[in-house]
């Protein structure tokens, strides 16, 4: 087991930097230097217009043909066309500009002050030449930017030059609004899912591995390798009792009955953390000790993976659609004022988070909360995937940018709660039809789960919870209304208007937040989905 930090990695800057001595150097225009791990898959051509256009990361092609074929048809005015159906992680380098995939996911930072020139994929590489900078970022706490000097993320959509630094902002809307009824926008999401995981297995020639949770996306995931009649394996961690949802701890064993397969549990309970495994994840990615999801065992369980296959297919793409931004976030009067709640962020990081959200907002996105979950959730997994890159090759195949677009064009009615992401499910797979998604703890459970976690005050906060739900219900939305006196069309969006941005559908009233507990999502109460 290779216990290396920085697989799959990368790193642009003006000279050629090797972090280990078999990294491969890759003159750029511009008198740039693209410096990878081996392992990195990297295909380069010549455009129509003369510009050198290099791919880097694994994009799986989800209507046939494969990424690597296409690279000379790309130019900057032509990459949204060519690469709408691409998914998984993946960059594109044309001329001295790049860009990065529709979720973000093959996460590239940058340093925003004067005169940085070095560029990478990860944040412990790009601290090697800017000290500090990888400082107080802490995984889901990370917006846009962090606060204080920091380390940035480029953005879907957005241009990095990477010989001035200067980024470009989206020239349109990040997804295209999809005509259609829920029925044809549903059936082209599963053709274009089971089409992935059908290019996936060719392109891996060996099984599969699914991971299974309790949640939507996982099954999702398993209902298309279903479909698609490709090999594979399902396997599941088993955690200590009370740090574990009963959904985690049932359903995946649930679902492999349902469709007559066996699911391998790791069973993560005994196991000690290597300590080559630990310090080359502390030193791959910018998570602090204190600071690992719930979910990513991945770096304690280094001698399991030898019965798991190293090809695996991961359903934690971010979610448009989730019920978190629509039952968790209160209403606020302005966008600096979420922005500030949301992240630990600076004056500087929340313009620069506007002048974002006001080039991609549109199209098939019209609700602030939905671009704000985006930004929440790009760097948490982004980093999940590159602690995971050191065992595994790990696809994201619902991170494609018309996947996104069709799920996003679908009314908010059909798309709270995830309902039609797991209508693609069943439509994928019907026997998964009857098996719920993440029901709630037993009482009992959630009360010790609270207790050992933050000792008496967790009974405390879920009694003023549930009290505060409840005398939320009896009142009139008055404290809501005088909050709101929106100035823009972002904030009567957010309160739940009629209100169109240019060149939106109109948008239904949106149901308001039954609480306002400003719920950080931070790694004390992360939530796998």
């Amino acid at each position: 087991m290779n216990e290396r930090a920085h697989l799959r990695q990368f790193l642009i800057g003006p000279d050629p930097y090797r972090v280990y001595s078999d990294w491969i150097t890759v003159r750029l225009q511009g008198g740039l230097w693209l410096s990878h791990c081996p392992s990195l898959d990297v295909h380069h051509d010549i455009n129509r217009k003369g510009e050198k256009v290099v791919l880097l990361g694994a994009p799986i092609q989800c209507r046939g043909g494969r990424p690597s074929q296409a690279l000379g048809e790309i130019t900057r005015e032509s990459l949204r066309r060519v690469t709408d159906t691409w998914a998984n992680r993946w960059c594109v380098i044309i001329g001295d500009s790049i860009c990065t995939d529709s979720g973000g996911l093959l996460a590239l930072f940058y340093c925003p002050f004067a005169g940085a020139k070095v560029f990478s994929s990860s944040v412990k590489l790009l601290a090697r030449h800017y000290p500090g900078c990888d400082e107080r970022v802490r995984g889901v706490s990370f917006g846009p930017a962090t606060p204080h000097q920091g380390a940035w993320q480029l953005l879907p959509g957005q241009w990095l030059n990477l010989v001035s630094g200067e980024i470009s902002q989206p020239s349109a809307p990040l997804f295209d609004r999809v005509s259609g009824s829920v029925d044809e926008l549903r059936a082209e999401y599963a053709d274009l899912l089971r089409s992935g995981i059908k290019a996936i297995a060719e392109r891996e020639k060996r099984p599969l591995a699914v991971s299974l949770s309790g949640g939507a996306d996982s099954r999702r995931n398993m209902a298309a390798a279903q479909a698609a009649g490709v090999e594979y394996r399902a396997f599941t961690f088993r955690k200590p009792y009370w740090i574990t949802s009963d959904a985690d701890l049932n359903l995946p064993r649930k679902l492999g009955q349902a469709v007559g397969h066996d699911v391998q549990v790791i069973d993560t309970r005994a196991m000690k953390t290597h300590p080559e495994a630990a310090k080359a994840y502390r030193e791959h990615t910018a998570f602090r000790d204190w600071d690992i999801p719930g979910e990513l065992f991945y770096y304690k369980i280094r001698d399991a993976w030898s019965t798991v296959s190293p090809a695996q297919i991961d359903g934690q793409a971010y979610e448009l659609v989730t019920s978190d931004c629509y039952k968790e976030t209160p209403p606020f009067s302005s966008i600096d004022e979420m922005l500030a709640w949301q992240y630990e962020s600076t004056p500087q990081s929340r313009a620069a988070s506007k002048a974002y959200l006001e080039k991609a907002v549109g199209g098939s996105m019209t609700d602030l909360r939905d671009f704000v979950f985006l930004l929440t959730e790009m760097l948490d997994y982004g980093q999940m995937y590159q602690a995971m890159d050191q065992w595994s090759a790990v696809y994201c195949p619902a991170n494609c940018r018309r996947m996104y677009s069709l799920a996003q064009s679908v009314p908010t009615a059909f798309r709270q709660d995830k309902g039609f992401l797991m209508s693609v499910t069943t439509t994928l797979e019907p026997r998964f039809a009857d098996i719920p998604t993440n029901p709630p703890d037993s009482l009992l459970k959630t009360l010790v789960h609270m207790v050992r976690m933050q000792g008496p005050m967790g009974l405390t906060k879920i009694a003023l919870r549930k009290a505060g739900q409840a005398f939320s219900k009896q009142r009139t939305y008055q404290r809501d209304e005088a909050y709101l006196a929106p100035p823009g069309p972002f904030d009567r969006l957010l309160a739940g208007g009629t209100d169109r941005l240019p060149g939106s559908a109109e948008t239904p009233a949106l149901p308001r937040s039954d609480g306002h507990e400003r719920l950080k999502r931070s790694p004390g109460n992360y939530k796998a989905r």
